[in-house]
C-alpha cells in the first residue's frame, strides 16, 4: 500500500512567503494562492518532491515584478531543481548567488533586463541541462558547459561562432539568434554536436561559404535556421530520382532566408519527407517551382518570396497531357508565399484550386495577367489572398470562403462598379480589404455597414469611386476599424459622423476627393488617431473655434491643405498636439492589431519642401500641413513648442508675423 504524498515542509512554505513579501507588487494582487496554513505544494507555480516535501520547482514568470532582495529567502530552497523568473526584473545580486542551487537542472531568466557578461558562477551549476538567458543585454563570449538546451538569443554576444569545446557536446537545442557572432561555421560542428536537434543562428554576422552537406550527418536535426547572416549556402547540383536518401530524415523546419542561394530550386529537398516549414525567401533561386514540392506530405508553410522564379512546373504524362501532378490526398493546411518573383501568365488554376486546404496564398509583385480563377471560391479554408501589384483584370471577385480575413488586390487593373466587384462578398472575419490603385467606379454597396463589420483596414484609394461615404459599423462593443483610406476618388458629401465611435482608428485619409464639410472636431477624442489627412477637398469654415483641451492626443500627421478653411489660428489648436511635444512618439497604450498581418503596410503621400513622397506608416514622420487655405492673422508662437514636428507648411494663406524659432530651418 502506497503512503500518502508528503506535504510541503514548514520551512519551505515560510521561505516562499518571505520571498513573496520581497517582491515589488504594487497595488495589484500577486500570487494569490500563496497563503499561510495551506500546502505550498499546491500553490501556483510551485512543484515539490512528494516523498520528502522539499520544493523542487519555482515558476513565477511574466509577473513583471522586481526581484531584488540580495538575502532572498529563495536560497533557503536548497533542493530546487527548476527555477523560472522570466519576464521579471531580476537584480544582479540574485544572479550572482544562483550557483548556490547545486541541484539546479533548469534555469530560465529570459527577458529580465540584465546587463553584462554571463556570470562565471554559472559554471558551478554542474547539474544544469537547460539554460535560457534570452532577451538580455548580455555581452562577451559564450561560456562552455554541459547544458543540453542553451537559449541565448536576443543579446549582444560577440566573438567567433563557438566551437563548443574539445569534446563531444551534450547540446540538443542551441539558439544563438539575434546576436553579433561573427566568423565562419567551424567544420568540426558535426563531430562536436552529434545529438543536436535545434540550431538557430539567424541574425548574426556569420560569414563564409558552406555546402549544405555540412549538416547532413546531423542525424537528429529537426530545426535549422541560418537566415540573415552573410553566408553563402550551396546545394548539391543533382539528385538521383531513385536514390533513397537517408539524410535529414527528421528535418521539420528549415529557414535559409538571405543565404545567397543561386540557381534552380534545391532538388535534394524532395527527400526531406518530414519537412513542414520551408523558407527560402530573399535568395536568387531561378526557374520553376517543381511539382514534387506538392508531394511533401507534411508541408504546411512554404515561403519562396523575393527570388527569381518564373513559374510553376507542370508534369507531362505518358499520353502527353499536362497537369501539376498533385497527390491524391493533400490534406495539410498550407500557407504559400511566392511574392516578389518573375512569375508570368495566368494564375494556374489546375494547381491552386486543387490545394483544397490552402490557407494563405500570396502572389503579389509578379507579372500575373488574366482574371482570378472561379474555382478559388471552392477553397473554403482560404484565410488570406494577396494578389496585389500584378496585371490582373476583371469585374468580379471570388469570395467563396467565409473565413477570408485578408484580401489584397491593390495595384492591378480591375474595372467596373465596386458593387458588382464585391457581389456576394461578405465575411464576418474580414480584417483587411485593400482594393486600392485599380479602376473601380460607382458607389458603395447598400449592405456595406454590415457586410464587413469586423474590418480593421479598408483601403480603396486611387480609384474612381463616387457618391457619399456610407456610415461605418462601429460601436462601443465592436470598434474594429483602424485604418480608413479613401484617398484620390470622387467622393462627395460629409464625413460619416459615426466614425467617432470607431475608437481604434489610427489613420483617416480622405484626401483628394470632393467632400464638403466642416472640420471634423468630433474625431478629437479618438485616443489612437495618428494620421488625419483631409487635403484637396471642399472643407470650409473655421478650425480653431471647434477645438477644446485634450483633443487629438496622439496625432502625428495633420494635412488639411488645399481646402477653403478660414479664420485665425488660435493657440489652442497647437496646444492640443501633446504627442508632438514629447521626445517619443510611441503614443497610446496599444499597437494596432492590423499589424499582425506582416505583409500589410499603410502608405501615406506627404508633400515636404515641395516634393511629394510616399511614406510607410511603419517609419512614420511628423507633419502639419495647413497650406492653400484662407487662414489669416498671426502665426501662433505655440508652434515652437512642437519639438518633435518634422515638417510644417503654412504657405499660401494670409498669415503674418515671424516664423517660430524652432522651425526656421524647415
Amino acid at each position: 500500500m502506497k503512503g500518502e504524498a508528503a506535504s510541503c515542509l514548514p520551512n519551505q512554505s515560510l521561505a516562499l512567503l518571505q520571498f513573496k513579501q520581497s517582491l515589488s507588487q504594487g497595488s495589484r494582487p500577486l500570487l494569490s494562492t500563496w497563503k499561510n496554513e495551506s500546502d505550498c505544494c499546491e500553490w501556483e507555480g510551485i512543484s515539490c518532491d512528494h516523498t520528502t516535501g522539499f520544493v523542487t520547482g519555482v515558476e513565477i514568470w511574466n509577473l513583471r515584478v522586481q526581484v531584488s532582495d540580495p538575502n532572498s529567502s529563495l536560497f533557503q530552497l536548497s533542493h530546487l531543481q527548476s527555477l523560472d523568473l522570466s519576464r521579471n526584473l531580476v537584480a544582479g545580486e540574485i544572479l550572482s548567488r544562483l550557483s548556490e542551487f547545486t541541484h539546479l537542472t533548469e534555469l530560465s531568466l529570459s527577458d529580465c533586463n540584465l546587463i553584462g557578461p554571463i556570470p562565471e558562477s554559472f559554471k558551478q551549476l554542474s547539474n544544469l541541462t537547460y539554460l535560457d538567458l534570452s532577451r538580455y543585454r548580455l555581452s562577451g563570449e559564450i561560456p562552455q558547459g554541459i547544458v543540453q538546451k542553451l537559449h541565448l538569443d536576443h543579446n549582444k554576444l560577440n566573438g567567433c561562432f563557438p566551437d563548443f569545446g574539445n569534446e563531444f557536446s551534450p547540446l540538443v537545442d542551441v539558439d544563438l539568434s539575434y546576436n553579433m557572432l561573427d566568423g565562419e561555421i567551424p567544420l568540426s560542428i558535426i563531430r562536436k554536436l552529434p545529438h543536436i536537434e535545434l540550431l538557430d543562428i539567424q541574425w548574426n554576422i556569420i560569414t563564409g561559404t558552406n555546402g549544405f552537406s555540412l549538416f547532413q550527418n546531423l542525424r537528429n536535426l529537426s530545426y535549422l535556421d541560418l537566415s540573415w547572416n552573410y553566408l553563402t549556402v550551396e546545394f548539391p547540383k543533382t539528385v538521383y530520382v531513385n536514390h533513397q536518401a537517408t539524410i535529414f530524415l527528421h528535418l521539420e523546419i528549415l529557414y535559409l532566408v538571405s543565404c545567397n542561394i543561386k540557381g534552380e530550386f534545391p532538388w535534394f529537398l524532395q527527400n526531406t519527407k518530414a519537412v513542414g516549414e520551408l523558407n527560402l525567401s530573399h535568395n536568387n533561386i531561378s526557374g520553376k517551382v517543381p511539382t514534387w514540392v506538392w508531394r511533401l506530405p507534411e508541408l504546411r508553410y512554404l515561403d519562396l518570396s523575393h527570388n527569381k522564379l518564373d513559374g510553376f512546373e507542370e508534369a507531362v504524362n505518358i499520353n502527353g497531357s499536362r497537369n501539376f501532378d498533385l497527390p491524391l490526398m493533400f490534406n495539410t493546411s498550407l500557407s504559400l508565399y511566392v511574392s516578389n518573383n518573375n512569375i508570368k501568365g495566368t494564375i494556374p488554376s489546375a494547381l491552386f484550386c486543387n490545394l483544397l486546404f490552402l490557407k494563405h496564398l500570396h502572389l503579389s509583385k509578379n507579372n500575373l495577367t488574366g482574371t482570378i480563377p472561379d474555382c478559388l471560391a471552392n477553397l473554403t479554408g482560404l484565410d488570406e489572398l494577396d494578389l496585389s501589384k500584378n496585371k490582373l483584370q476583371g469585374q468580379r471577385l471570388i469570395c467563396g470562403s467565409q473565413s477570408l480575413s485578408l484580401i489584397e488586390l491593390s495595384g492591378n487593373q480591375f474595372t467596373g462598379e465596386m458593387t458588382r466587384l464585391l457581389y456576394n462578398c461578405s465575411s464576418n472575419n474580414m480584417r483587411v480589404l485593400d482594393l486600392s490603385n485599380n479602376r473601380l467606379t460607382g458607389r458603395f454597396p447598400d449592405n456595406w455597414p454590415t457586410a464587413f463589420d469586423e474590418l480593421a483596414v479598408l483601403d480603396l484609394s486611387n480609384n474612381q469611386l463616387q457618391g457619399p461615404i456610407p456610415e461605418v459599423y462601429c460601436n462601443s462593443s465592436t470598434p474594429a476599424l483602424q485604418v480608413l483610406n479613401l484617398n484620390d476618388n470622387k467622393l462627395v458629401g460629409r464625413i460619416p459622423r459615426n466614425l467617432s465611435m470607431c475608437s481604434e482608428l489610427t489613420v483617416i485619409n480622405l484626401g483628394n476627393n470632393e467632400l464638403s464639410d466642416v472640420f471634423p472636431f468630433w474625431l478629437g477624442h479618438l485616443d489612437y488617431l495618428r494620421v488625419l489627412a483631409l487635403h484637396s477637398n471642399k472643407f470650409h469654415g473655421t478650425v480653431s473655434s471647434s477645438f477644446s483641451i485634450k483633443m487629438f492626443p496622439s496625432l502625428l500627421i495633420l494635412d488639411i491643405s488645399r481646402n477653403q478653411l478660414k479664420g485665425h489660428l488660435l493657440s489652442i489648436l497647437f496646444q492640443n498636439f501633446s504627442s508632438l511635444m514629447r521626445k517619443e512618439t510611441n503614443v497610446g497604450s496599444k499597437d494596432p492589431s492590423y499589424r499582425s498581418y506582416s505583409t500589410y503596410q499603410q502608405p501615406l503621400l506627404l508633400t515636404i519642401k515641395g516634393q511629394s513622397r510616399v511614406w510607410k506608416m511603419i517609419t512614420i514622420l511628423t507633419s502639419i500641413d495647413l497650406s492653400n487655405n484662407l487662414f489669416t492673422e498671426r502665426i501662433p508662437e505655440e508652434i515652437g513648442a512642437l519639438e518633435e514636428l518634422y515638417s510644417l507648411n503654412l504657405s499660401r494663406n494670409n498669415l503674418e508675423g515671424p516664423i517660430p524659432r524652432s522651425f526656421r530651418q524647415l
